[in-house]
């Protein structure tokens, strides 16, 4: 199975322009949705449907617009250009979550208490973190930081590659893995 990058950006755009009410908003919305990132690939050997069940990530991301506002500029990207990353990021951490929890690469009573994924930006780093932040007393948020500004001067927001995600990913649930890896994607 796969699932088209560009047609999802495609997707988000409908819904965002649709909820967009300037001319501006648009045009940036419109920015973010034709940059293609390539495509999703879903693991080769489908499933069984009880790993299926098991490892269906419910997630919902939420966007940290403080960091965005701190981090880039003030006020930060538009509400627009924030919907679309908040929706590109959770489309693609519940695919690629999914896709390693089914390969046994996840054990799906990991990825079961999270139902909250906070995206936040991550000025400086250079690597997918994924963690759990101790003042945050719920303990079912899961923290998605990175660099998602890709440094243009239109300002494009994007999601990190699939590979950097698995990484990020992979130090979260299993540090043990790759140690080195693994120590540089502290946040």
């Amino acid at each position: 199975m796969k699932i088209d990058g560009f047609l999802l950006r495609q997707l988000f755009l409908a819904i965002s322009l649709a909820a967009c009410t300037d001319q501006d908003a648009s045009e940036k919305a419109a920015d973010i949705a034709t940059s293609d990132r390539g495509t999703i690939e879903a693991a080769n050997s489908r499933p069984s449907d009880a790993a299926q069940d098991q490892c269906a990530v419910s997630v919902r991301a939420e966007v940290d617009r403080r960091s965005f506002a701190s981090g880039l500029c003030d006020p930060g990207p538009s509400e627009a250009r924030l919907e679309i990353l908040r929706g590109e990021a959770e489309v693609l951490f519940k695919t690629v979550a999914g896709e390693m929890c089914a390969s046994g690469q996840i054990d799906p009573a990991s990825l079961a208490p999270i139902r909250r994924l906070l995206i936040q930006y991550g000025g400086g780093a250079d690597n997918t973190a994924i963690y759990t932040d101790p003042e945050i007393d719920e303990t079912d948020i899961l923290v998605f930081q990175y660099v998602f500004a890709a440094g243009d001067e239109a300002g494009t927001l994007s999601v990190p590659e699939d590979e950097d995600l698995r990484d990020g990913l992979l130090c979260h649930f299993r540090p043990q893995a790759n140690e080195a890896m693994c120590a540089e994607r502290m946040p």
